[in-house]
């Protein structure tokens, strides 16, 4: 398979039914300065000024937070923000996912990310970690049968997915 092959299935495995999302990678991998004109508002937030710096990585990433498939949050976080956060997935929405163990907890980062990968698990989901390299978490929650894919998928690409292990 080849690369743009390779970046066309990890976007239709990540969201399915947006055909937008792999236009808009493809746009990142093959014309950066139309991607970068066309996004740049949401590119400099990230602190990218310069067409050279978009990658198609991120163009995932972005794309699949507009289509409510993926949160990023800060490095520090509470239970609170996370919940709320997590409730805003389409994914979640779908499965009425009940964070309420979560919104009880006192845990902070990680260790609620823990906490959250167990609440998935009675749904057959996991919550994933797409690595941009950067203080924040860009979190998915996908199917449990879809992870060694992703995984597979990231790793042709040269790009790094962390899986949440429950707690």
């Amino acid at each position: 398979m080849d690369f743009e092959s390779t970046w066309k299935n990890i976007c239709r495995q990540l969201c399915p039914r947006d055909d937008a999302l792999v236009v808009e990678v493809n746009l990142a991998l093959s014309d950066p300065e139309s991607y970068f004109g066309k996004y740049s508002d949401d590119l400099m937030e990230r602190g990218i000024e310069d067409p050279s710096e978009v990658t198609p990585w991120i163009a995932l990433v972005d794309g699949l937070t507009r289509s409510a498939s993926l949160v990023e949050l800060d490095w520090k976080f509470d239970a609170a923000e996370l919940v709320w956060n997590l409730e805003q997935l389409n994914v979640c929405k779908a499965h009425a996912i009940d964070f309420s163990k979560i919104s009880e907890s006192d845990e902070y980062s990680e260790d609620l990310l823990k906490l959250v990968a167990s609440v998935l698990d009675s749904y057959s989901l996991s919550l994933i970690i797409l690595d941009i390299g950067s203080d924040s978490y860009p979190l998915m929650v996908i199917p449990r049968d879809d992870v060694d894919q992703v995984k597979r998928f990231a790793l042709a690409l040269r790009q790094k997915v962390d899986i949440i292990d429950r707690t």
